[in-house]
């Protein structure tokens, strides 16, 4: 068995990660962690590439998960994400000091795990990182509108003038997409296309098999970005954008002893009980987005908003300007310095 350990000082002590070392030395598993991880805490261990393991500890946030995953390029490994010593993200359910008990159960077998489709991008015959929640299509200048034309199985669907568009895995559409106006997709083999703020009215989102070919084409060369999981971005130079199912989806700890389901109960959980308040009514998708991640996730600065939404500074601050005059955030400042502003819901 090999497991790698995808994490960071801030998240694993060094003595928390000794101790994982001696448990996994133990039970004769081989290991490895990223380089940065291994020179910080000058450590002689073990390598070998993330995509050969047979698990892969990911310990940390969302924002961490995502990250790593878009580096898995194999369906081998099961990816089991903990909450570290900082973050717990939306996928956590265990913390990294319940790995001792995690690997007795894992080595005995009694776990489940669930397969997750994605969506991989091509430009110009190259292939984008795989996307676990979504593809963003945007102007690389904040503020400006793009135009596209979708094709879905070769089928012309539309010619559009909007802010973006969000083309999103079943489970990205409790994300952005769902911020956007799209569907929230359960228990369904679908994707979703949402234009962001269409200056025409009757394009609304559509919802296609995942093994459909969606081409958002007659973009601008060199003037558009695409954004996968708000981690990676990259400049389209091309004229249109292929998004086909991705060859390689992940497979996810689901839980163990219970043979399914605890995935299931948390993408419930994640549809927001202020859907039905109504007190996002009204508001731009930005400020919605903004208000969504910190309801995911918890307190938040505002580099770390700026990191998670992919959106530009400039909008982010104007989204949180007007979520704090509706009183639906609160503004607090971080006890080890008082010059760095977090913000929260206001419950």
């Amino acid at each position: 068995m090999r497991i790698y350990i995808q994490s960071n000082t801030d998240e694993l002590p060094r003595e928390a990660l000794e101790s994982i070392i001696s448990n996994l030395d133990s039970l004769n598993i081989d290991y490895a962690l990223p380089k940065e991880l291994s020179m910080a805490y000058d450590l002689e261990v073990g390598s070998f590439d993330i995509n050969r393991s047979d698990y892969i500890f990911v310990i940390g946030g969302d924002r961490l998960l995502l990250e790593t995953l878009l580096g898995v390029r194999s369906d081998k490994p099961v990816v089991v994400p903990l909450s570290g010593k900082v973050s717990r993200g939306f996928f956590t359910i265990y913390s990294y000091e319940d790995i001792p008990d995690l690997l007795t159960d894992i080595i005995k077998g009694r776990f489940s795990s669930r397969v997750i489709p994605r969506l991989t991008a091509f430009i110009d015959g190259d292939e984008t990182p795989p996307a676990f929640n979504d593809i963003v299509i945007l102007n690389s200048k904040s503020g400006k509108l793009i135009r596209y034309t979708l094709y879905v199985n070769g089928e012309y669907i539309w010619r559009d003038t909007s802010d973006g568009i969000i083309i999103s895995t079943p489970i990205g559409s409790t994300g952005y997409s769902l911020s956007a106006g799209g569907p929230i997709i359960k228990d369904a083999y679908v994707v979703s296309i949402v234009p962001i703020n269409t200056l025409i009215p009757s394009h609304k989102p559509i919802v296609t098999s995942m093994d459909s070919e969606i081409l958002v084409s007659g973009l601008s060369r060199g003037e558009y970005v695409i954004i996968i999981d708000g981690q990676y971005r990259e400049a389209i130079s091309s004229d249109n954008v292929r998004v086909v199912k991705s060859r390689t989806p992940i497979r996810m700890l689901d839980e163990v002893y219970r043979g399914g389901g605890a995935l299931d109960e948390r993408l419930s959980k994640r549809i927001s009980p202020s859907l039905g308040k109504d007190i996002l009514k009204g508001l731009p998708p930005s400020a919605k987005y903004v208000y969504r991640v910190l309801e995911y996730e918890g307190l938040l600065t505002f580099k770390e908003l700026v990191a998670r939404t992919a959106l530009p500074p400039r909008t982010v601050r104007h989204a949180l300007r007007i979520l704090m005059d509706r009183d639906l955030l609160k503004k607090m400042y971080l006890d080890k310095d008082a010059r760095i502003s977090t913000y929260k819901i206001n419950r």
